[in-house]
């Protein structure tokens, strides 16, 4: 039989876990979400660096994949600012 204590204690033990899996799942959340601002910045800085190297001459457009994430981290940092 169980007691009035055994349940005391299963509840707070599961109270516990899912406070722990919450917490878990909202970490994963924000991860994701930071994953997914800089995805979104990276794209962003791509279009900005070919519209804006569309008005240069073809020989002196310099678009790399260095360029375009190096404007990305910019990016990245004013938002997280």
């Amino acid at each position: 039989m169980v007691t009035l204590e055994d349940q005391i204690a299963i509840e707070k033990l599961r109270q516990t876990n899912q406070t722990a899996l919450e917490t878990q799942r909202n970490t994963n959340v924000a991860a994701m979400e930071v994953t997914r601002i800089k995805s979104d910045m990276v794209k962003l800085a791509k279009e900005v660096l070919v519209e804006n190297s569309r008005s240069l001459p073809v020989e002196s457009r310099n678009l790399t994949a260095e360029s375009i994430l190096a404007y990305a981290t910019t990016l990245v940092a004013y938002i997280e600012a």
